[in-house]
């Protein structure tokens, strides 16, 4: 019998190396066990007779303030790709550590600790955003799938150690300049970019079990708050379209014990836009101001990824 704190950490050892990270800073962690249940009742019975498990198809949802560390795995890809998780004898997947709880104290300490084990399966990223003065936030999914149809595609033990290292706060990020083909926006309130990502999963219908996941069609957009109402000329009602890479976002690293750290420093990230649409969506009221929302819409341009996502970069604007 224990109590146990929320998530301390998650830790991607896949065999496919490119896809390792460690997730910290994680401010939400809700897994959902995806479980769908049979109940049949006998002829003439108003109760049930009968239950059984028809599917399990769990999905983990989370989110960090970490956004350069996720970002800068797998080459950048990981935005619109995600990453794979895969094991082996030599590598164990995916795997998240939930700290025990000490009646009377902080916490029991080694050998006493949840971890939940995915061998198989995808994280995905849904959503990057940052409104106002508050943090910037990536948030994201994973899919495990089973290895086999027969194995869980989860595994749960009790009894554990936590992995080396504490939790850390390092990369911290506010909201940057945003660009649009070459316009700097102002008076920005909040940038969101929501990556609308359609997963594959399947399995064997013998199988309770999904064995596959991948990922399907994508619809991303960046929808940026303004209450720069003179981009209601500029847009007009048709909007505009670019494809020499004038549009793009930052997210300002914040500087420990002070504010930000400088523009002109390598601390900060850019995602830039190769070619997209921009569209006035919404025009809301804002306290009595305007509040157009521009729609940022990339499109896919030759053989050029939609977004080129760098970090640890300095911060320009036109």
């Amino acid at each position: 019998m224990g109590i146990y704190a929320t998530l301390h950490k998650m830790v991607n050892n896949p065999k496919t190396t490119a896809n390792a990270v460690t997730i910290d800073q994680i401010t939400t962690f809700s897994p959902s066990p995806g479980l769908t249940r049979l109940l049949r009742s006998a002829g003439g019975e108003l109760d049930g007779t009968f239950a059984a498990v028809r599917q399990v198809d769990p999905r983990w949802a989370f989110s960090t303030t970490d956004v350069a560390t996720f970002l800068a795995e797998n080459s950048s890809k990981s935005l619109y790709n995600g990453l794979k998780i895969d094991s082996d004898v030599t590598y164990e997947g995916l795997r998240a550590y939930f700290k025990q709880r000490a009646a009377g104290g902080a916490f029991t300490g080694a050998g006493a600790n949840i971890m939940m084990t995915v061998g198989d399966g995808l994280i995905l990223v849904d959503d990057i955003s940052v409104n106002g003065k508050e943090d910037a936030v990536l948030s994201g999914r994973v899919i495990p799938v089973s290895p086999d149809g027969s194995d869980a595609p989860i595994a749960i033990a009790a009894d554990e150690d936590l992995p080396a290292g504490d939790p850390v706060v390092s990369n911290v990020y506010g909201m940057g300049p945003v660009v649009v083909n070459n316009s700097e926006v102002g008076y920005v309130q909040s940038v969101r970019l929501a990556m609308n990502i359609q997963e594959i999963v399947r399995g064997n219908g013998a199988s309770i079990y999904n064995t596959f996941a991948a990922v399907g069609p994508r619809t991303p957009v960046i929808l940026v708050d303004t209450l720069d109402a003179d981009w209601l000329v500029t847009l007009d009602v048709l909007g505009s379209l670019q494809a020499t890479s004038l549009t793009y976002f930052y997210l300002r690293k914040r500087e420990a014990g002070g504010a930000f750290y400088a523009d002109n420093t390598s601390n900060h990230i850019k995602v830039l836009m190769v070619s997209s649409q921009h569209v006035i969506m919404e025009l809301p009221d804002d306290n009595g101001d305007l509040k157009p929302q521009i729609a940022i819409v990339p499109v896919k341009s030759g053989a050029n990824d939609i977004f080129t996502v760098t970090t640890g970069v300095a911060i320009t604007v036109p």
